[in-house]
């Protein structure tokens, strides 16, 4: 199966967000969403992604004060891409 055929039934839209967004406001932008992860962008560069587990994993470690860090701090910065034409086994 290639990814241009999985996008076709979950559809192809992105969610971004800034590094420098605040978790408190990626938590918010997740769950209005209704998502699981955000691609962290600036100036139209990857960055990285955020997902639940990270912010999760920043407020077991903090507490709720992680919630004020920047998306930056707790992100995934080696983010692996793929083509349309790629398969799922690629």
């Amino acid at each position: 199966m290639h990814v241009s055929t999985i996008l076709k039934a979950k559809g192809s839209g992105v969610v971004t967000i800034a590094p420098i967004a605040t978790l408190a406001q990626a938590a918010r932008l997740l769950t209005s969403k209704r998502i699981g992860a955000a691609v962290v962008m600036q100036g139209g560069q990857l960055l990285g992604m955020l997902s639940e587990r990270d912010i999760v994993r920043a407020v077991a470690v903090s507490g709720a004060e992680a919630l004020e860090r920047p998306v930056s701090e707790v992100m995934t910065s080696r983010v692996v891409t793929c083509a349309l034409n790629d398969t799922v086994d690629e």
